[in-house]
């Protein structure tokens, strides 16, 4: 039998964990995650034992993003960019309610980072307000440049509710392949509906022993 290649994602905007854990449940190795949150590293490496860097994303890029993950290309980028420039939270706010938060400007730095690393694929997550009207603009923006760097794009929104989570939480995933072909983001096979009640149903109030 011929032995798995091994995939092995460069992670951005690692938080705790959440994606490279998914990465790892779907067989994909992660050596190197990274973010601004030192707090956030020290959960990761705690629960997944990652190596972590920590520092904006804009600086490691200068080169020691580089250094640290080596000369060979990875074939998958993935992260989640901050995504407080386009939430429903603090809509009120008219620079944000107009698309000029500054904050948006991480998916230009994750972009980048794909142009500097040429992995075979590439994986963003955010929140479903990237694609409303007064963010559309920038959504466009980020679809134009993964295809001039040469990705073939496909993006859909997903509730974890509908993958056996016991929450009704809504993302947008975008996904870039290099070359022609894209990739299915809307085949997913039937997962059992949990509830809070679920989650919680083998938790006791009695004392541990000991």
């Amino acid at each position: 039998m011929t032995e798995r290649a091994i995939i092995r994602a460069l992670s951005l905007f690692s938080g705790a964990g959440g994606l490279d854990m998914g990465a790892r449940i779907a067989d994909v190795r992660v050596p190197l995650a990274t973010d601004s949150d030192e707090s956030a590293l020290a959960v990761h490496n705690a629960a997944l034992g990652t190596r972590t860097l920590v520092g904006d994303i804009t600086r490691l890029l200068e080169g020691e993003l580089q250094r640290a993950w080596g000369s060979v290309a990875p074939d998958i980028v993935l992260g989640g960019p901050p995504c407080t420039a386009f939430s429903h939270a603090g809509f009120w706010i008219e620079g944000k309610r107009e698309g000029r938060d500054p904050a948006a400007l991480v998916l230009r730095a994750y972009l980048r980072a794909v142009e500097t690393f040429k992995p075979a694929a590439f994986l963003m997550e955010n929140v479903p307000g990237l694609t409303f009207k007064t963010h559309r603009a920038t959504f466009e923006a980020t679809l134009k440049a993964a295809r001039r760097l040469g990705y073939t794009t496909s993006w859909t929104i997903l509730n974890a509710r509908n993958f056996g989570v016991p929450q009704a939480r809504r993302r947008l995933f975008l996904a870039g392949i290099r070359g022609s072909s894209a990739v299915s983001l809307d085949d997913w096979p039937n997962f059992p509906e949990r509830t809070p009640a679920w989650a919680f149903a083998d938790l006791t109030t009695e004392p541990e022993d000991g």
